[in-house]
């Protein structure tokens, strides 16, 4: 279409040549070389600023003081320089049809990558938004579990330790019994000491008073060894108690710890995008380019 054009424009300004120049006088006789070299270079200078105004008054009128046998020239001069300029004023023309075509596709690019980024941004804010209430969510029942379990612990502890101390007093009770006895049997043996007579018989109530409390010692010593066992089991159990405590503790941190480094990819993210919104904003014409990109193309 642009060649068809471009000889259209070509033949017609050709045409316009050969009419403007069929009437032209023929120039003088006694003309001479000097005065049609300097005729010829005035004639020239005309012609090109009336081709560079397109003032076709003047060219005709150029035409009509030229010598006639520097008409031809003129002429084939005309016509190559309007062929030369319709030739430059298409390719104007494509070149600037080419390059707005690029713009906008280039454009049609920034945006579509521009509407593919907001969309990633917003799926990513929802997702920091669900992860956050999740961890917040997680977080919240951590430490309810946390609280209930240590409120149920220290109840255990309690009552272990209440249990434990009245078993110490029943014990040091038995104890202080088992002392007072000690000493009954003491004054006994004192008072049977005193009489030969009853040495045998007090001798076998002692030895028999003796093995009972020999068993009595013996089974206070068991009871003791079994209540050191039972705190042993104790404070085994509260060693245990403590290190899930400590669990749940480092559980607590390392959900803290993932959820800060949740949020340094956020943050990292929305710094990308905000590097690509001013590399978008960067390459976007703006309005004055694109009106005299319009205005351009509207004069071609």
């Amino acid at each position: 279409m642009a060649w068809t054009w471009k000889k259209r424009y070509s033949d017609r300004n050709g045409d316009a040549v050969i009419s403007s120049t069929s009437h032209l006088p023929p120039s003088p006789n006694n003309v001479s070389h000097h005065e049609r070299a300097k005729g010829h270079s005035f004639f020239l200078n005309s012609l090109a600023h009336s081709l560079a105004q397109g003032d076709h008054a003047r060219i005709s009128e150029a035409w009509t003081q030229a010598p006639s046998e520097l008409a031809l020239k003129v002429k084939e001069a005309e016509v190559k320089q309007h062929a030369k300029v319709a030739e430059e004023a298409v390719a104007g023309w494509e070149k600037a049809e080419a390059e707005t075509e690029s713009m906008r596709r280039q454009l049609e690019l920034v945006q579509k990558e521009k509407a593919a980024q907001q969309e990633r941004l917003s799926h990513l804010d929802a997702a920091l938004k669900d992860c956050t209430r999740q961890v917040r969510l997680v977080r919240e029942d951590q430490e309810q579990k946390r609280q209930e379990l240590l409120h149920k612990k220290n109840k255990e502890v309690d009552k272990i330790r209440a249990e434990y101390e009245a078993k110490l007093a029943d014990v040091g009770r038995q104890l202080l019994e088992a002392g007072a006895e000690n000493k009954v049997m003491a004054m006994t043996l004192q008072e049977h000491a005193r009489t030969i007579g009853e040495v045998t018989d007090a001798k076998s109530r002692a030895e028999a008073e003796i093995k009972l409390l020999q068993h009595r010692m013996e089974s206070v010593e068991k009871e003791k060894g079994a209540l050191k066992y039972e705190v042993h089991v104790l404070n085994k159990q509260i060693q245990i108690r403590n290190e899930e405590r400590d669990y749940s503790k480092r559980d607590i941190e390392a959900l803290n710890r993932q959820h800060a480094e949740d949020t340094k990819v956020m943050n990292k993210l929305e710094a990308e995008c905000q590097k690509l919104r001013i590399l978008v904003r960067r390459k976007l014409p703006g309005p004055n380019a694109l009106a005299q990109m319009k205005m351009e193309v509207e004069s071609l």
